[in-house]
């Protein structure tokens, strides 16, 4: 932010300005954090350093409550979430226990070397299970949510 200190914030990016408002936020070490879809508008590394804040800020014993669409952003970062459909709660709980209701698990893969999809994929059938592709996917959620109410 030093860069930017001498310009006016209404040429500031989305993202700069989200960077902004966060860290007047956490000038006064709030012990409570409401954040409404706090990622929007950050590129994916602006998002990343956004979450180690957030993550910093629950270890020094914050307390945080986020609304977001983006599951991920609440894994490891959430004890628990609260899934609304159509105003209405649908599930409350673990991130883990709403996997379990999906009915999906994502894998995070780093160091991975895509040459050994077959093999992953092989393995994975041995298991009952299948690679959908090598991409970030929260269909599973989606599923959830835009499905029948039945």
């Amino acid at each position: 932010m030093e860069v930017w200190k001498k310009k006016r914030t209404k040429g500031y990016s989305l993202g700069m300005r989200r960077r902004l408002g966060l860290a007047c936020v956490l000038i006064g070490r709030p012990e409570l954090l409401l954040l409404d879809e706090p990622t929007s508008g950050l590129d994916p590394a602006a998002t990343r350093m956004f979450l180690n804040v957030c993550c910093r800020q629950k270890e020094n014993g914050a307390a945080l409550i986020m609304s977001s669409h983006h599951l991920r952003h609440a894994e490891g970062l959430c004890d628990q979430v609260v899934v609304l459909k159509k105003g209405r709660v649908v599930f409350t709980g673990a991130v883990n226990q709403l996997a379990e209701k999906v009915g999906r698990l994502d894998l995070e893969l780093s160091g991975f070397d895509l040459a050994k999809e077959e093999a992953l994929d092989n393995f994975l059938k041995t298991m009952g299970a299948r690679v959908d592709g090598m991409r970030i996917s929260e269909r599973g959620l989606e599923d959830f949510l835009l499905g029948d109410d039945s």
